[in-house]
């Protein structure tokens, strides 16, 4: 009103209300972000910083309304953008690098996902940007979430952990001043309080920024898996670090906020996971993943990847609970087909969903299990799924073979371990080239 909708101020002002509704949940956030692009653009050029940053936000609008292909458009265009006008080492073009490593890990292209990192990263370290920047440490932490997507444990291990202590250095928690974090585990003692029951005490800590939650929930993910390979099963210690997450991120950003709900979803299936063997707690999950459920499915849709999630627990949970195997595998086979339709037959979630419907046909004894399995294996060895997800392809091979030796279909099942071994020694000799 004072200044009129052109002036700069107008226009910082409505970047700015953009740039927050990236980091909420609100279903007129896309069309009240591309409105201010058209605005911005129309007075400072679509080649302005500006509005470079206006896109930026509308492609983390995208991420968490979870269409991520229209993100991957969006983005990409950015970066040329920005690279042309802005120069590569920009921190705004560093940001929009960053984000299209993001964009590519969602959508399973790991590989692409990785090295686009990883130059990023090494480019600031070698030149004129300190590593301890916050875009770079965010950047650190989507490196290692895509290392851990591509089950390289060890490097995504030691990037999560320089990421933390690089947050922790600049990031303070509320004012709290923190001496030198050698280990993780210090890290982790000065904020999570146990009580005598061996619960973290959240509710008497203050919130760490939200990017060490993010790199929090990551550093989790990883060490669970870890656990999971060395001891068969997620670590108490580990859900009690995720239960603190969850906590705090209800705090920052809302019950019902993505963020906190993928948290929350993740607790609760590695909660039912671990806990087959104390049937009260069981139940107590699977009354909670239940109600995610509905609240991913009331605030975020029925078609998002997390409301997917959350039903893919709920729906194997509930088979333990009640052994109604038959009407599990019927929901999941009717699921099934929508979320082909939605993601595409290579998205990761869908080829994890096929692994679970195989499982349970095989276990029926259902004829069609065979034709789920000739499916899977076409998705994971063709030429771009080896080439951006190599391990994960060949872990879903390996445990195709192992579903089908566990339910004595042996000659099956080493038909497709021999070729994994065939697999194997043509990278092998690749790799001596």
């Amino acid at each position: 009103r004072q200044f009129g909708v052109g002036h700069i101020l107008t226009l910082e002002a409505t970047a700015l209300h953009a740039v927050m509704l990236s980091n909420m949940f609100d279903k007129q956030a896309a069309s009240i972000c591309a409105g201010a692009i058209n605005t911005i653009s129309k007075y400072l050029g679509k080649e302005h910083p500006l509005t470079m940053e206006v896109l930026s936000a509308l492609v983390g609008i995208f991420i968490l309304q979870d269409r991520p292909y229209e993100a991957q458009d969006t983005i990409m265009a950015l970066v040329k953008q920005a690279d042309n006008r802005l120069g590569e080492d920009h921190p705004q073009t560093v940001k929009y690098y960053c984000q299209l490593g993001e964009v590519n890990r969602i959508i399973g292209n790991y590989l692409t996902s990785n090295h686009g990192l990883q130059s990023t990263y090494d480019k600031a370290a070698r030149k004129s940007w300190h590593v301890g920047h916050p875009i770079i440490l965010r950047c650190l932490t989507t490196l290692a979430f895509t290392n851990y997507s591509m089950l390289n444990l060890d490097i995504a291990t030691e990037y999560i952990e320089k990421a933390l202590r690089g947050q922790v250095a600049i990031l303070k928690e509320n004012g709290t001043q923190f001496g030198p974090v050698k280990d993780i585990a210090d890290l982790l003692e000065g904020w999570i309080q146990k009580t005598s029951s061996s619960i973290p005490a959240a509710n008497t800590i203050s919130t760490p920024h939200p990017d060490v939650l993010d790199s929090l929930e990551v550093y989790v993910e990883i060490r669970g898996m870890k656990e999971v390979e060395e001891t068969d099963r997620v670590g108490e210690d580990t859900l009690e670090i995720l239960n603190f997450v969850y906590e705090k991120m209800k705090k920052c950003f809302g019950e019902t906020h993505p963020a906190t709900l993928k948290v929350g979803v993740r607790l609760s299936s590695m909660v039912l996971e671990e806990s087959y063997d104390r049937n009260n707690a069981k139940q107590d999950s699977y009354n909670r993943i239940r109600r995610l459920r509905r609240q991913c499915d009331e605030c975020l849709g029925s078609n998002h990847t997390l409301t997917w999630l959350a039903q893919m627990a709920i729906s194997l949970s509930s088979n333990d609970l009640d052994d109604n195997l038959a009407r599990v595998g019927n929901e999941m086979s009717m699921a099934m087909k929508k979320l082909v339709a939605q993601l595409g037959p290579r998205h990761p979630l869908t080829l994890e969903w096929m692994v679970r419907l195989f499982a349970i046909e095989v276990a029926l004894g259902d004829e069609g299990a065979d034709n789920t399995a000739a499916q899977l294996l076409r998705q994971v060895r063709q030429r771009n799924i080896r080439k951006e997800r190599l391990m994960p392809s060949l872990d879903l091979e390996w445990k195709i073979a192992l579903i089908y030796c566990h339910q004595g279909h042996y000659e099956k099942g080493i038909l497709i371990l021999d070729r994994i071994k065939n697999s194997w020694i043509e990278l092998h000799e690749l790799a001596k080239t």
